[in-house]
């Protein structure tokens, strides 16, 4: 664009503006060299319980909480979608349960977990609170999809600085086996 047409454009946009008028800006159609790249179709199956296998991710401390995750492993041989937070609640060692809090709403948006994949589940708990109370360990993690809940008894979670709250809800692609590091389990 030259010089002119560009001092010519923003003449015209400021007049229409002080007249009280809004521009509208026509994009050029594209064209063949132009073309936008296609948009991935999303996935619209939601995802169902018996499409996963629970497992463990372990636990540990993540940006100053103690953290626990849940993975479940697509074993379906079809992707599926999670569009919205699902109902998760922790059971203490008490018996007591639990609402686990959604976190970050975006966290859930457009969540497509395709065949052996991993939907890797994050909780925490704020490490620190200023005057800790008995220890509330937490001993199972339950999450409801459509068609019933998925639970991973083996949580070991302490949530007496705070109320357990979900800060990772993604699909990952399970790790590589490999003759390195399957130990027994590679190829003679």
């Amino acid at each position: 664009m030259a010089h002119w047409e560009a001092v010519g454009i923003v003449a015209t946009l400021a007049a229409l503006s002080l007249a009280g008028c809004e521009p509208t800006i026509v994009h050029p159609k594209p064209t063949a060299t132009t073309s936008p790249s296609p948009e991935p179709s999303p996935v619209t199956r939601g995802c169902i319980t018996s499409d996963f296998e629970v497992g463990s991710g372990g636990a540990g401390a993540y940006q100053g909480d103690a953290v626990y995750s849940m993975v479940l492993h697509n074993i379906s041989g079809l992707a599926c979608a999670v569009n919205a937070p699902p109902q998760m609640t922790i059971t203490l060692q008490s018996g007591v349960q639990e609402q686990v809090a959604v976190g970050n709403i975006s966290t859930y948006v457009g969540v497509d977990v395709g065949p052996g994949q991993i939907l890797h589940i994050m909780i925490g708990s704020p490490g620190y609170c200023a005057n800790p109370s008995n220890a509330l360990p937490a001993s199972s993690l339950t999450v409801n999809l459509p068609g019933g809940s998925l639970t991973d008894k083996r949580v070991n979670l302490d949530v007496r600085c705070g109320v357990p709250t979900v800060l990772i809800f993604t699909p990952v692609d399970p790790p590589a086996i490999t003759a390195r590091n399957a130990g027994s389990a590679a190829p003679q």
